[in-house]
């Protein structure tokens, strides 16, 4: 339904994208807001497939490598987002900004996560030591080390991690 009126805001910021990539097909970052917003609305075969595109125009996109990943992590295709996300660092590792870069610590981040949803916490430690050189205030990614230390049988680290990481969780804001 192409009425405004009887759209929710997703539905029409879709129906926008959407146009922008029937006007212009060649438009990565059209293409790559598309994706977006697929994904954004639940439609994650629908994003990956865009995200998909662009990366066969231009294969290392930041933008589409990153959001494919996430797309992938969110329909529960693990080893497809992993492969994205670790394309990614292997561009990314070596740029001028690499030690700075939030991109480059969310995918060091999201490799460390999906191992451990995969079982394999000694795996997830390398990504998200990687990640906490980035940011070492990342308060997800020092849960995430704790964890992985822990089910690795170094108790004292992880616990250590575990408490850093609650120091980064404003009070109030949510269940440390």
């Amino acid at each position: 339904d192409r009425n405004p009126s009887s759209q929710t805001l997703a539905d029409r910021e879709i129906v926008a994208a959407e146009d922008a990539v029937r006007a212009d097909p060649n438009d990565l970052g059209a293409r790559n807001h598309l994706a977006a917003a697929y994904v954004s609305a639940g439609r994650f075969d629908d994003g990956i497939a865009q995200f998909t595109a662009v990366l066969q125009a231009s294969a290392a996109d930041r933008a589409a490598l990153l959001g494919r990943g996430l797309a992938y992590v969110q329909a529960s295709k693990l080893d497809q987002a992993a492969a994205d996300f670790q394309s990614f660092v292997d561009t990314a590792a070596a740029g001028e900004m690499a030690a700075s870069d939030p991109q480059l610590e969310q995918a060091y981040y999201e490799l460390g996560v999906i191992a451990l949803a995969q079982a394999r916490p000694a795996d997830a430690i390398a990504p998200l030591v990687a990640a906490l050189r980035i940011n070492g205030g990342d308060a997800d990614a020092l849960y995430s080390y704790g964890t992985a230390l822990i089910a690795t049988g170094d108790a004292e680290q992880g616990v250590a991690a575990l408490r850093r990481a609650v120091q980064f969780v404003p009070t109030g804001w949510c269940e440390p």
